[in-house]
């Protein structure tokens, strides 16, 4: 070794030290601009929700204002962007915590002081317990143990899976991360919404809008879950909601007694009898008056008796109810929205067992659907809903859609989609959504896609205004809706106008040119006949002002547009063009 090279190594650590710290300040000072950025962005904005406290929920986000549906409540940067895998539920628990942890050594004070002390972080839960026992196996010591246990859960319970809409609106994109908005992430969960949740592409920006119109004061509700989750029955929502959560949904919703995703036809039939009453009468009572000259009047009545008959005709026929059944959450029917009836003990076990084994054949169909279509397609063509608004309608209809487009079944595939919008609008949680929306487009191509270009357009209408209330303007799946929208409406205008008559082509195959009537100046002029061919004929055609097209043209009214110099034309124009300069009067020319 070199004299001198142990201070040389050690001033090179020492170099790099110093510049490692310049960097992580410069960083530091970075993200501290770029937050002050963030919170003079947010001042500017209209305040549409405000932060509230709530005795059993801690803070919560409340509506400064009524809001209508379709606007935007809140516009809010990420706190911070957790790496995160594209496939999270695969990582392992403390792998995920360890890198969350290194991730937040990385940022600065005030950032990490916010992660700390701005959250919901219950420290007793369960998933608390489990990641501590997990963490004392790592050679952390005891405060650094806390500290990663505190950014865990904080993450777990408060952080949204930022994943944005593609740009060309295919679904979604790249994964950002895990983000926690200091605002957004108070919005509570309800499986009935009324404000919806996504993230611009990009830098992470949260977006929430208005689904239906919130009240001042009222409480911003938004949905945790996914969004087809809010189609599940009562039991399997709070399953999830307590898997993930780890905690009981208490939303209005859940807490109804009713649970609208279990529709049943009523069976009930009963036996109405038809009476018809003829009145027959046998006898009639008569009266008359006489008045005399001398204003006296008599009156002379004579009543006989009447006797009337009854003849009663009456007819059986069983007449079937025709409403819906509900059930309750603890799987009991209750009464028939029509009728009032219940079905018995036989009834309803037909029915339970209906369900059941519709739910266990698109489970078998879903695990197999990459295996053999034809036979998927043979068995969802056997398989029918119990109810066209319950659950499993909705998933039944979506297979056979999906398996349809992929054979080349348009007709299939147009009604399949139209079970499944029909089912999806029998569920009022989602009202404005994002799901509803894309249901609607996804009917609207496959409409297009069969010819039927008028229906397409009816129904891409009804995606495109019903996307606008869940999405901002610039948001792709609104770009591409509206974009297919004027898309369709080009074909429609292109489709009248072959289908229009056009007159004019049609009558200019022989123009008579003769005096105006009345006028002695060219009384003298004879009548001149000039016969068109189908190529010069579509050359000529009523200019604008008034232009007339008929068999017979009179001098000083013929107003045609040039729209070519074919020779044919021309000469046609010259010859009328000479007869018109030679009376003098002052029809014109089109140009």
């Amino acid at each position: 070794m070199e004299p001198g090279g142990v201070p040389q190594q050690k001033q090179q650590q020492q170099q790099q030290q110093q510049q490692q710290q310049q960097q992580q300040q410069q960083k530091q000072q970075q993200q501290h601009k770029q937050h002050k950025q963030q919170q003079q962005q947010q001042h500017k904005q209209p305040v549409n929700v405000v932060a509230a406290a709530d005795p059993s929920q801690g803070l919560i986000m409340v509506a400064a204002r009524d809001l209508e549906a379709g606007e935007t409540l809140l516009l809010e940067q990420p706190v911070i962007l957790f790496p995160l895998s594209d496939e999270p539920e695969e990582v392992d628990v403390l792998d995920q915590a360890l890198a969350n942890y290194a991730h937040f050594l990385a940022q600065s004070e005030d950032i990490r002081k916010r992660v700390l002390e701005g959250f919901y972080c219950p420290t007793d839960s369960p998933a608390a317990k489990a990641l501590q026992a997990l963490l004392r196996r790592t050679s952390l010591d005891k405060s650094s143990q806390d500290i990663c246990l505190r950014v865990a859960l904080v993450e777990q319970f408060n952080a949204k899976h930022c994943v944005p809409t593609a740009e060309d609106g295919s679904g979604g994109g790249s994964s950002l991360g895990s983000g926690l908005y200091t605002i957004a992430s108070k919005a509570s969960h309800s499986c009935m919404p009324n404000s919806f949740w996504y993230i611009r592409p990009g830098s992470g920006e949260s977006v929430i809008r208005s689904l239906r119109p919130v009240r001042s004061g009222a409480e911003v509700l938004v949905n945790y879950l996914d969004e087809d989750a809010l189609l599940w029955p009562w039991a399997e929502r709070v399953a999830e909601f307590e898997r993930t959560k780890e905690c009981i949904c208490s939303c209005s919703r859940c807490s109804a007694q009713l649970d609208d995703a279990r529709c049943f036809p009523c069976g009930a039939s009963s036996t109405a009898a038809t009476t018809k009453t003829t009145p027959t009468t046998t006898a009639t009572a008569k009266a008359t008056a006489k008045t005399t000259p001398t204003a006296t009047a008599t009156a002379k009545a004579t009543t006989t008796a009447a006797t009337t008959t009854t003849q009663t005709s009456t007819t059986t026929a069983n007449v079937f109810c025709g409403g819906v059944l509900r059930m309750d959450r603890g799987g009991r029917f209750l009464s028939c929205d029509s009728c009032g009836g219940r079905p018995d003990q036989s009834m309803a076990q037909v029915m339970l067992e209906a369900e059941s084994g519709l739910a266990l054949a698109l489970d078998e169909l879903e695990a197999a659907l990459d295996e053999d279509c034809e036979a998927e397609v043979g068995s969802l063509a056997a398989l029918q809903p119990v109810h066209p608004c319950h659950h499993l309608t909705y998933r039944l209809a979506r297979l056979r859609a999906d398996l349809s487009a992929a054979t080349g079944d348009r007709q299939a595939e147009v009604a399949a989609l139209r079970l499944l919008v029909h089912c999806g609008e029998a569920c009022r949680a989602l009202e404005g959504s994002r799901t509803r929306g894309l249901d609607y487009k996804t009917l609207a191509d496959a409409l297009s896609a069969a010819g039927d270009v008028d229906a397409a357009h009816l129904w891409c209408r009804k995606a495109l205004a019903t996307l606008r209330i869940s999405h901002q303007e610039d948001h792709p799946y609104v770009k591409v809706c509206a974009a297919q929208l004027d898309e369709l409406e080009g074909t429609q205008r292109a489709k009248r106008a072959r289908t229009a008559p056009n007159p004019a082509v049609a009558k200019l195959s022989r123009l008579t040119i003769r005096p105006s009537v009345g006028s002695d100046s060219v009384k003298d002029v004879p009548e001149t006949h000039v016969s068109l061919s189908d190529s010069a004929a579509k050359q000529l055609m009523p200019c604008d002002h008034g232009g007339i097209c008929s068999a017979e043209v009179t001098v000083g009214k013929i107003y045609f547009r040039k729209l070519s110099v074919m020779p044919e034309t021309q000469q046609m124009l010259s010859h009328l063009a000479q007869v018109q300069s030679s009376f003098g009067n002052g029809g014109g020319w089109g140009s």
